[in-house]
């Protein structure tokens, strides 16, 4: 029966990569009646590439390899490979053409004007092994990063939900929320710049995102204890955040904002007589230097709502903002037909991967429609993805990759940083 590799995140054991290497560094000393098909399905677009397209396209080679002893592989980059012993190139393109029917919209499907098919590569190992064989091990170079980032993701995941093995119940949550209402949170503010970076000039503050440290947050009020260990006891959570998030803003009013500033607020709490009693106290100038960062769920999840609270506070003269996009996400998301003034796009050091063709054409097509001086690219950990963005036409950046080019220290952030990770985006060090 035929085997699927799939490549685990960390560990020691072997990667669908270096397996496919292992497989046909062994097809050396004889690879008679042998061939290989790599489906590039990383390069779909990317509303292509979601979970039931994969699997359909899986099973649907898997039909060719099964009985025949073969091998199939789904790599770090979700591209399929197949070696398959005993068969003709007829049979092959029988089964290529019905996996290539099931993305028939998509242009990668399509041959060029030079007939290349850029959706499959057939390989005859009889006479191509040392060719696929040099593309396999490049693969698999490429690839330990990829498991590294992730390893790295997960490890960070699993210390910051671990909360000492503690989660918080609702009960707990109670008794945080009664402690914020009346707790000095002064010192758990903190603020990043999101930058305008032009080619090699040295970036330049436009606004300042306020937050509040979760991180530090949970070591003051609940150490021991994971704020982050449930999504919707922390969704809860955030209400009680923004409430204190409006004061302290307002606090700033009666000494004259002088810079613009964002902050992430709920559109429960745009909606709130706690915001409109903000608003009230508020100067218009003041409120000309305020940009309101929405998340993207909270949008979704209620497009009545959202479109009655962007109405309403733009008409009060702020701007507004839609954060946690991802370049997965950017395809479903117009800024014009939102009607709000910025994006903010999550940086994905996968968009660096060359074969990843349809996160890059994704997250490129979106910032067109939007317009490139209304993109934030955020959590730029490195002046790689400042360079990359810049390539697109984003001049908006904001990460500790930015704050090191304004010669910024990252201690500040760094934790607090990684809590929001774990928490959703919400309530995050920007970076």
């Amino acid at each position: 029966m035929a085997e699927v590799a799939a490549a685990p995140l960390i560990g020691s054991t072997p990667t669908a990569e270096s397996e496919l290497v292992e497989q046909l560094q062994h097809l050396e000393d004889g690879a008679a009646g042998h061939f290989a098909v790599q489906l590039h399905v990383s390069r779909l677009e990317a509303h292509n590439r979601r979970e039931h397209h994969l699997r359909t396209a899986t099973d649907t080679l898997q039909n060719l390899v099964r009985g025949k002893s073969g091998r199939l592989y789904e790599l770090a980059t979700k591209d399929l490979v197949a070696v398959i012993p005993d068969t003709d190139a007829d049979e092959i393109m029988e089964t290529i053409d019905k996996v290539r029917f099931f993305f028939s919209e998509d242009p990668l499907t399509k041959r060029d004007e030079e007939g290349k098919d850029n959706f499959a590569s057939i390989f005859d190992l009889d006479a191509e092994l040392p060719m696929f064989l040099a593309v396999a091990t490049k693969l698999e170079q490429r690839s330990r990063d990829w498991y590294l980032r992730r390893q790295m993701q997960e490890i960070r995941r699993s210390l910051l939900n671990r909360g000492d093995g503690k989660p918080i119940n609702p009960s707990q949550l109670q008794q945080v929320e009664e402690v914020l209402a009346s707790a000095d949170l002064t010192n758990l503010l903190r603020k990043q710049p999101i930058c305008a970076a032009v080619r090699s000039a040295k970036p330049q503050p436009v606004f300042y995102e306020l937050y509040i440290s979760i991180a530090d947050l949970q070591e003051q009020v609940t150490p021991g204890i994971s704020l982050l260990s449930d999504r919707w006891l922390f969704q809860r959570l955030t209400q009680t955040l923004d409430r204190r998030m409006l004061e302290l803003v307002g606090q700033f009013n009666t000494r004259n904002m002088s810079k613009s500033y964002t902050i992430n607020l709920n559109v429960e709490t745009l909606l709130s007589e706690e915001f409109a009693l903000f608003d009230r106290q508020l100067r218009s100038q003041t409120r000309g230097a305020l940009v309101l960062e929405v998340p993207i769920v909270d949008v979704f999840a209620d497009m009545r709502a959202f479109a009655f609270a962007r109405d309403f506070v733009r008409s009060r003269g702020y701007r507004l903002l839609v954060d946690g996009t991802s370049p997965l996400t950017a395809p479903f998301v117009d800024r014009a037909r939102l009607g709000v003034d910025f994006v903010k796009v999550c940086w994905d050091p996968q968009l660096l991967d060359e074969d990843d063709d349809g996160r890059r054409a994704a997250l490129k097509e979106m910032m067109q429609a939007s317009g490139p001086a209304r993109v934030v690219l955020y959590r730029c950990d490195s002046g790689d993805a400042v360079k990359f963005g810049q390539t697109l036409g984003i001049s908006l950046f904001q990460g500790h990759g930015i704050d090191e080019m304004l010669g910024r220290g990252r201690s500040g952030a760094t934790r607090a940083t990684a809590a929001a990770s774990a928490g959703g985006g919400r309530r995050r060090a920007a970076g």
